[in-house]
């Protein structure tokens, strides 16, 4: 019996494509260098920096990030709505009507 194979869905990170570049530009490196370095194609890295590619995979962000020296947060910043706790499950939602007869 064949066995299946099953792709599992990766995290992607939203960037704005200008921080790679700024990072790379001090460093003092070329996309080909970086791209030796991070183990990823050059065309990766381009495509980032002009923004064809908005949202690289994880492993990307760590292996660019790892090459350039720095943490992969330093380079990409993750959105405030990613980073937020969610709230306490004991935290009352005014929605309910029970919290808002206490409330009054």
């Amino acid at each position: 019996m064949a066995r299946r194979k099953y792709r599992t869905r990766q995290l992607r990170v939203p960037i704005k494509p200008i921080t790679l570049r700024i990072a790379r530009t001090l460093k003092g490196i070329s996309q080909t260098e970086l791209a030796d370095l991070a183990k990823v194609d050059q065309t990766t890295i381009s495509d980032i920096e002009v923004g064809r590619i908005q949202n690289p995979s994880w492993g990307v962000v760590c292996r660019l990030a790892g090459a350039l020296g720095v943490e992969p947060i330093d380079v990409f910043p993750i959105p405030e709505y990613l980073t937020d706790p969610p709230p306490s499950p004991d935290t009352p939602t005014p929605a309910d009507p029970e919290v808002a007869k206490v409330a009054s």
